[in-house]
């Protein structure tokens, strides 16, 4: 499973890269806007736990950042830790059951061209008691008309779904 995943995330950074021409282009923004995440849930701690990949360029632009006009890494020019977790914690949420959850931001890693944030948190309803899962999630959307933001549920027991929110549609919900 975690391997279907990690081959979206590769594909989508090779888009990422042929639509920049390279990693370290500043010279033209690329016109994929989107951020792709995953629920799952580990069995052994038993937490629920939310990874979101964020291109950098886009998330500069969404904290308030400029972007440089010269040629570096864009690792180093992500936003903070702090911009990005404030950023995350206002435009996106996750309910089960239609019971807001309690998202703990874990950890954020920079990528090569995107800021990847481990978002975690427990609740009482084990995956096979899920019946219902509603998230908001307006990432970027109000800076970018076209973003796109893709949220993938892998649960022990469920079938694999997607949940995609646009400028249009920042909140869905689907049944099990």
């Amino acid at each position: 499973m975690l391997n279907t995943f990690m081959q979206r995330l590769v594909l989508t950074l090779i888009l990422g890269v042929v639509c920049c021409h390279s990693p370290f282009s500043f010279a033209m923004p690329h016109p994929l806007k989107m951020s792709v995440g995953i629920l799952t849930f580990d069995e052994e701690s038993e937490l629920y736990e939310i990874e979101l990949r964020i291109f950098i360029d886009d998330l500069i632009v969404g904290t308030g950042g400029k972007l440089p006009t010269e040629s570096v890494p864009w690792a180093t020019v992500a936003p903070k830790k702090e911009k990005v977790r404030q950023h995350v914690g206002d435009h996106f949420s996750l309910s089960l059951n239609a019971m807001p959850q309690v998202l703990n931001f874990h950890k954020m890693e920079v990528e090569e061209l995107t800021v990847a944030v481990t978002l975690q948190f427990s609740s009482e309803l084990k995956p096979s008691d899920i019946v219902q899962i509603s998230s908001e999630d307006s990432i970027l959307t109000k800076t970018f008309v076209n973003q796109r933001n893709v949220l993938h549920i892998d649960l022990p027991g469920k079938g694999r779904r997607s949940l995609l929110f646009n400028a249009h549609q920042q909140e869905v919900e689907i049944d099990f």
